[in-house]
């Protein structure tokens, strides 16, 4: 998915009010473009968020994931998948930790096929 897309696809998911789940699995997402997506997220919708395989994502956009979204209070996030992100321990370690200062209402986290 490229730049411009992201950026049209994210404004549009901002002005929904019923996508709940949402599945971005395998589509090259880079820090940018995962970024701008959870910038513009409405977390209290959203219940399921697949964004497995996008080994693009790095350390840079798991930092602003877990401030800007997971430590939301309007966060209602049920399911997260990261598989194959090639996610390491630190990345986890600040996601787990983002969970739990949280209060997160999360009841699966799939963190398979990473460098964990």
């Amino acid at each position: 998915m490229r730049d411009t897309y992201m950026n049209a696809f994210s404004k549009g998911l901002s002005l929904s009010n019923c996508i709940q789940d949402l599945t971005l699995s395998n589509t090259g997402l880079t820090d940018s473009r995962g970024i701008n997506l959870i910038r513009n997220l409405k977390r209290e919708r959203i219940r399921t968020l697949d964004l497995s395989y996008n080994p693009g994502l790095t350390r840079e956009f798991y930092k602003c994931f877990c401030n800007i979204y997971l430590q939301d209070e309007r966060n209602q996030l049920l399911k997260l998948l990261l598989e194959g992100n090639k996610i390491g321990d630190s990345e986890v370690k600040m996601i787990c930790n983002a969970l739990i200062e949280s209060n997160s209402h999360l009841s699966l986290l799939n963190l398979s096929k990473n460098d964990i």
